[in-house]
């Protein structure tokens, strides 16, 4: 509640100090992503400004991954964990069964080469507007998200494992992250914390 009171006051004092170029990211970031916020569109790109500072306050710090403006940039980090994280989100189109299709012989390959589900931080604010890089740092050793890692690359100059999240290819790299591969137990936001795959009964 008092975050709200906070913003609602940043709100009505910056309002008038807004650039015109915060306004028209703003207003294009609501086209690309259909987002209408009606009565709470002040409100709303007022965080967006605030996400829009702090993505270019970290990329301007040289790190191994940048940020960019996600479908969630008009949330606060707290917002983002409970739309996200706090309960299931809204559908955006039917679903049903999959029935029987991945028992067909033309899918056998897919459950050969399947990947590993992990769990890790997503709560964070790197996480949260992650655009490409190596991940090494911005997220703590928990987990509190689950993806799938899909692969690796030893070779690279910063190793790192390949992730797939699912919050369509608007977010990350088309959809996939990177995570920095390094000596620590836990790993990088807790990737080696909670590994998982499916197993023959």
């Amino acid at each position: 509640m008092l975050a709200c009171v906070l913003y609602l006051l940043h709100t009505v004092v910056a309002e008038g100090y807004r650039s015109p170029r915060v306004k028209e990211l703003f207003e294009a970031y609501k086209d690309r992503f259909e987002h209408d916020f009606g009565d709470d569109d002040d409100y709303r790109m007022a965080v967006f400004e605030d996400n829009l500072r702090y993505i270019e306050e970290e990329n301007a710090k040289g790190l191994s991954y940048t940020l960019k403006i996600t479908p969630f940039a008009h949330l606060t980090n707290a917002e983002f964990k409970d739309t996200m994280f706090g309960r299931f989100p809204e559908s955006q189109a039917p679903l049903g069964m999959i029935g029987s299709a991945l028992s067909t012989p033309s899918t056998a390959h897919l459950r050969a080469l399947q990947g590993l589900g992990v769990g890790l931080d997503g709560w964070s604010e790197a996480f949260q507007h992650y655009g490409q890089g190596v991940l090494d740092s911005g997220c703590y050793p928990a987990t509190n998200h689950a993806v799938l890692t899909v692969g690796y690359d030893l070779g690279a100059t910063k190793p790192y494992y390949l992730v797939k999240n699912s919050w369509g290819t608007s977010w990350g790299e088309e959809g996939y992250m990177k995570i920095a591969i390094d000596d620590s137990p836990e790993g990088v936001c807790g990737i080696l914390l909670a590994p998982s795959f499916p197993v023959k009964a």
